[in-house]
């Protein structure tokens, strides 16, 4: 009998399209969500429920109109807020160059110990001329694993930069006890989110 391929490995987010099952109406949400012009959304759910998997898979279900950047923040390890806007803004930088072309140096390290307003400032209006009329998709993953300062510094940051640029989109994934305890604390940026928790798989999905 030929080899069976189990997706089924504990703590290892599916990265293969054909072993990626159920979700399908979640997918389709947020997609015609963010062609009616949403581009606010949180997904939580358990540990190990998916989360990981449904952003990387998200992609692949979008049209040429938007580009999307997956950043995991939980293997990014980010002590500090200008650290973490490097790697931002490297990431977005390299995607919008792989895919569009975008001339130039790419962010260095060392001009973010400046301070926050770099990327906004330097970097941001490069990668919007390069887009056009392109949305960005910015999905991070596991934001409850940030510390509770870089957290906090960096939700204020996109509350920002979403209000600079409203076709900005923003996923992020968190557990529900973080999703219920950052929308309270964060109103600006997430007031009027779309919010999807996610469950065990049905029936169908399982099987399959």
């Amino acid at each position: 009998m030929p080899d069976t391929v189990n997706p089924y490995i504990p703590g290892q987010p599916v990265d293969n399209p054909d072993l990626f099952f159920g979700r399908r109406d979640l997918v389709t949400s947020l997609r015609e969500h963010l062609l009616k012009g949403r581009r606010v959304f949180v997904v939580s759910g358990g540990h190990r429920m998916g989360k990981s998997s449904l952003l990387r898979q998200f992609p692949n279900h979008l049209s040429e109109e938007f580009l999307a950047v997956r950043v995991d923040l939980l293997d990014e390890g980010a002590r500090s807020l200008n650290w973490l806007l490097w790697r931002l803004a490297d990431l977005i930088w390299h995607e919008v160059d792989q895919r569009l072309g975008l001339m130039g140096q790419g962010p260095a390290l060392a001009e973010f110990e400046e301070g926050n307003d770099v990327f906004a400032e330097r970097y941001w209006p490069e990668i919007r001329s390069a887009l056009g009329d392109q949305c960005l998709v910015l999905m991070l993953d596991d934001l409850d694993s940030l510390d509770e300062d870089v957290q906090g510094s960096l939700i204020s940051f996109l509350e920002e930069l979403r209000g600079q640029d409203g076709a900005l989109a923003l996923i992020m994934s968190m557990s529900v006890t973080q999703q219920d305890l950052l929308l309270r604390r964060h109103g600006r940026l997430f007031g009027g989110a779309v919010t999807n928790v996610l469950g065990p798989l049905n029936s169908e999905d399982a099987s399959r």
